[in-house]
């Protein structure tokens, strides 16, 4: 069954990249936190929580360890003071587009050794198709990735998204 397959495949990635990670680095909820400040600039604690679908005391030790690191500053909300807001540092940015860099190089490098530039092309396709899955089909596809054409290092490398 193609989803079976599919979430057992997602599901090794990303133990895969987890393994790949500096072990002092900030861990997975950490990462996950500094990437949804980088797209959704400052939030709350609680906001951060519901967009990790956690409790808000999940994340506070987390947000303390951040903090601790100078990868997040805290900043009273001006509408209620008894909130904080949450935003990124040049350092949080930093760590963050590191990480990112360093996943999809590792990632980019093993495809380019183990896949054809054929299949890569195909992989990509099949990116673009989850992205269409988990978007509720609302994305439109622009043009077949199948057809573009490779870079200079070939299909498996193209330039890093953001995080």
């Amino acid at each position: 069954m193609t989803a079976v397959a599919l979430r057992r495949a997602a599901t090794r990635l990303s133990l895969r990249l987890r393994a790949e990670r500096p072990q002092d680095g900030p861990g997975r909820l950490g990462l996950s936190l500094l990437g949804h400040l980088y797209r959704g600039g400052p939030m709350t604690a609680g906001e951060l929580a519901d967009a990790e679908r956690l409790q808000p005391q999940s994340v506070t030790r987390v947000l303390v360890s951040l903090d601790e690191k100078g990868l997040i500053s805290r900043t009273r909300n001006p509408s209620d003071r008894r909130q904080h807001r949450i935003g990124l540092t040049e350092l949080g940015t930093a760590v963050l587009v590191e990480h990112v860099r360093d996943s999809d190089a590792w990632l980019a490098g093993e495809m380019a050794r183990v896949l054809s530039p054929v299949e890569c092309r195909m992989l990509r396709l099949a990116t673009d198709l989850i992205d269409q899955v988990l978007d509720g089909g609302d994305r439109r596809r622009t043009g077949s990735p199948v057809n573009s054409a490779p870079n200079q290092h070939g299909s498996c490398t193209e330039r890093p998204d953001q995080p």
